[in-house]
């Protein structure tokens, strides 16, 4: 008699165990999938990010450029403007002032 209570008090005693486990299993199941879905969370929002530090990256790379090509505009302005307002200047005197003058009346 005592085998056969000891053989049922076993018999509970795993059944509590495999709940228990299977409890655990489940946690770590819910654990698991929680986990993948922050991560694919985090990778959209890193993919995200990465498109936007992409997109940033090619406006510098355009501003860059049009900053190259406006200094080079300017040297040439700096170096040709002085020469061509002389020319001109010097052989229509005349209009040269004329058309400074109505340039400062506006």
């Amino acid at each position: 008699m005592k085998d056969i209570e000891h053989v049922n008090k076993l018999k509970k005693q795993v059944a509590e165990q495999s709940k228990t486990i299977e409890e655990l299993k489940q946690f770590n199941n819910q654990a698991i999938s929680n986990l993948k879905g922050w991560n694919k969370e985090y990778q959209d929002k890193n993919t995200a990010q990465a498109e936007r530090i992409k997109q940033l990256q090619q406006q510098i790379e355009k501003l860059k450029s049009e900053l190259t090509r406006i200094e080079k505009v300017s040297e040439y302005d700096n170096k040709y403007s002085n020469k061509t307002f002389d020319y001109f200047n010097d052989k229509y005197p005349n209009e040269m002032f004329a058309l400074h003058k109505e340039v400062i009346d506006d």
